[in-house]
């Protein structure tokens, strides 16, 4: 019988021992899951940051191309010959209301 007793209090020993690494290991686990999704979420909204700056320097660089086609065409069409002739006379030749006349087509 003090075999079975030694038996029993060496069991709950080992008992005891399994579980307090069982606890540590899941302790660890959800530690580690917690800390992961921290840096995961960090990680995206760095990587959101970057994707916002990258479409703001897009948006700013086409805006400028944008600026200077618009300049472009009102030079061009301030080089053109306003198209004001004198009462009954056809209009300057090459101004703009000489070329849509000549070169209109419906498409």
């Amino acid at each position: 019988m003090t075999w079975l007793l030694n038996f029993w209090g060496s069991a709950k020993a080992w008992g005891t021992a399994i579980l307090a690494a069982v606890v540590a290991a899941g302790a660890a686990y959800v530690l580690g899951r917690r800390r992961g999704s921290s840096d995961a979420t960090a990680q995206a909204q760095l990587q959101q940051r970057a994707d916002q700056a990258e479409s703001n320097a897009a948006a700013a660089q086409a805006a400028a191309h944008n600026a200077e086609v618009r300049h472009d065409v009102e030079t061009e069409i301030a080089s053109l010959p306003s198209g004001a002739a004198p009462a009954g006379d056809d209009p300057v030749h090459g101004s703009a209301a000489d070329r849509l006349r000549d070169e209109w087509t419906r498409d």
